[in-house]
């Protein structure tokens, strides 16, 4: 991966993470809040086409959403 990808990929990751915060934590209060998604989601739409993914064929456990509290209500809870 080429150190602007990686930068990139940086990016995309803390805008995940950004978003990843309206579901999971109950609650959440944040000034400005539709406006700071609204950015981190066109942050993420624009990274899309600029970093050249790598894939690795691992095979990854799915997804065990007991793990977390109920990301819909905390999400429709927000909004």
């Amino acid at each position: 991966m080429k150190e602007h990808d990686s930068y990139k990929t940086s990016e995309l990751i803390s805008a995940i993470n950004e978003i990843v915060k309206y579901g999971l934590q109950p609650g959440l209060t944040i000034p400005g809040r539709d406006k700071l998604l609204e950015k981190n989601l066109i942050k993420i739409y624009n990274l899309y086409f600029d970093i050249h993914y790598v894939y690795d064929d691992k095979e990854y456990p799915d997804f065990d959403k007991t793990q977390f509290p109920d990301i819909n209500y905390n999400i429709k809870k927000q909004f």
